[in-house]
């Protein structure tokens, strides 16, 4: 006697063969497909925790490129104003020597030559207001104050040697003014 199998049998198996097949390879690329995404997130965290530290070490690498762009510019134009007001003082030591010889007031030529070098001041302080600090540029106004009324007096013929003092303390103002700026506050030249 022989049994034979019911058809559906094989049939049923073979169904849930390739049904099993199917679920496992639609199961497989989903867990895949999940994984993938798990490791693509934390390879896009790490990349973005990379490119935040690098634009912050870029951000502070040109901030202290600007720093020193900005203390370089200023120490240039402290540096090309301070020449241009000794410059301008030693002509108006120069003439106020000679108007005191001659005792008289100074002459056209001087005059000019002063007003020539006072203007060449007057363009190296304009320059620094772009870039230096409230304090340094009063005290530079003040002793361009003081330097006017030197001329004043050189064009009068009247002589005064207190205003020369008046400059010296001015000029120590400005340059101490000037030193803190820079973050050179040792006191070599300038007195409290």
């Amino acid at each position: 006697m022989t049994t034979s199998t019911p058809l559906w049998v094989p049939l049923a198996v073979a169904i849930v063969g390739v049904a099993g097949t199917l679920g496992a390879t639609v199961f497989s690329q989903f867990w895949s497909r999940k994984m993938d995404e798990r490791r693509w997130r934390r390879e896009r965290e790490a990349e973005n925790v990379r490119w935040t530290r690098e634009r912050d070490e870029r951000a502070a690498q040109w901030e202290r490129e600007d720093r020193a762009r900005w203390l370089a510019d200023r120490r240039d134009g402290y540096a090309a104003s301070l020449a241009d007001y000794h410059t301008l003082t030693k002509a108006i030591d120069r003439v106020y020597r000679e108007v005191k010889r001659r005792n008289s007031r100074a002459s056209d030529d001087e005059l000019s030559e002063l007003a020539e070098l006072e203007a060449n001041w007057e363009r190296s302080c304009n320059s620094l207001r772009l870039i230096a600090p409230k304090k340094v540029m009063k005290a530079i106004w003040m002793l361009y104050g003081v330097i006017e009324e030197q001329i004043e007096v050189l064009e009068e013929g009247e002589l005064k040697p207190k205003k020369v003092l008046a400059r010296v303390n001015d000029y120590l103002t400005v340059y101490k003014a000037m030193q803190e700026d820079l973050g050179l506050s040792d006191g070599t030249y300038a007195s409290e």
